[in-house]
């Protein structure tokens, strides 16, 4: 009888240092998404990711950020995530792309990127039609196939401002946008100099 309970009491405190252990990565999780400034239902969603696969590492944990931030729409700065969490994106991106597989999440498409960057910047839809424009043109003629398409957007839709003599400076495009004004300003060069805008 007495080895029963001890037994049972053993099983019980295994289960409690589980727990524990989950509760504490949970926690982790939630604070990096606090020092990153993402909005409470990404971090909520998160956690909800990372507790359906089970509590693996670390670098699921920051998967499931990137994954939760998609399908809210949200930018999650790689530089700022790997600052937080010492987790470089190049070695998560297979295990990102394979969540978001899962998790039935795609990455949003120029035309959503480009509506939702001139809504937040206050323009109107001849900007949103101009930047597209220029962007199908620069994927054709500056060969930039394999470029963050962030960034390309930013540059296009800064390119289309200036064309529209609408004011907008680089850093309001650039926040808009989820990219900083450096590498606004690269590609927009970049793209200026192949296309001879």
């Amino acid at each position: 009888m007495v080895s029963e309970a001890t037994e049972i009491l053993e099983k019980l405190q295994q289960f409690l240092n589980r727990t524990d252990k989950r509760l504490e990565k949970l926690a982790t999780m939630l604070r990096w998404c606090n020092r990153m400034d993402l909005p409470k239902e990404v971090c909520y969603d998160a956690v909800y990711i990372y507790s359906r696969r089970g509590y693996e590492g670390v670098t699921t944990a920051v998967a499931c950020m990137y994954v939760a931030a998609t399908k809210h729409g949200v930018k999650l700065s790689t530089r700022k995530a790997y600052n937080v969490t010492g987790v470089r994106f190049s070695s998560i991106k297979n295990v990102i792309k394979r969540m978001m597989r899962l998790e039935g999440v795609s990455e949003p498409t120029v035309e959503e990127l480009t509506r939702k960057a001139v809504k937040t910047l206050g323009l109107g839809p001849e900007v949103e039609e101009k930047a597209l424009a220029l962007y199908r043109e620069a994927r054709e003629k500056a060969n930039i196939s394999g470029a963050q398409k962030r960034s390309i957007i930013a540059a296009c839709i800064y390119a289309a401002t200036q064309s529209l003599g609408i004011k907008a400076t680089e850093r309001e495009v650039a926040k808009a946008t989820g990219t900083t004004e450096v590498t606004l300003r690269r590609w927009h060069q970049k793209i200026s100099k192949a296309m001879k805008w």
